[in-house]
């Protein structure tokens, strides 16, 4: 499970810079808002297929190649979040 759970990490990473790298369009950036919503679905997947892994490890040898990408993940994801409410309410 945690194979599965790394070749999902990675593939949020690099959602996450394609993401980045999109420009508005011409009908007001909704195409970016859809690309960070399936981004944040694959997120949620991601950290359950995290969860799973690190409950289904048995000692602690197996817990630790998952612990600290988890750790990772959730520290990318507050990071992302407080990065977008900044960026949306204005606050400077």
């Amino acid at each position: 499970m945690r194979y599965i759970y790394w070749l999902l990490l990675m593939a949020t990473a690099v959602v996450a810079v394609l993401n980045f790298r999109i420009r508005c369009e011409s009908f007001g950036c909704m195409g970016l808002g859809v690309a960070w919503f399936a981004w944040s679905g694959l997120y949620l997947v991601t950290l359950i297929a995290g969860l799973i892994a690190l409950l289904k490890a048995r000692d602690d040898q197996n817990k630790r190649p998952v612990t600290w990408p988890l750790m990772g993940q959730l520290a990318g994801g507050l990071a992302l979040g407080i990065y977008w409410f900044i960026g949306v309410s204005g606050v400077s």
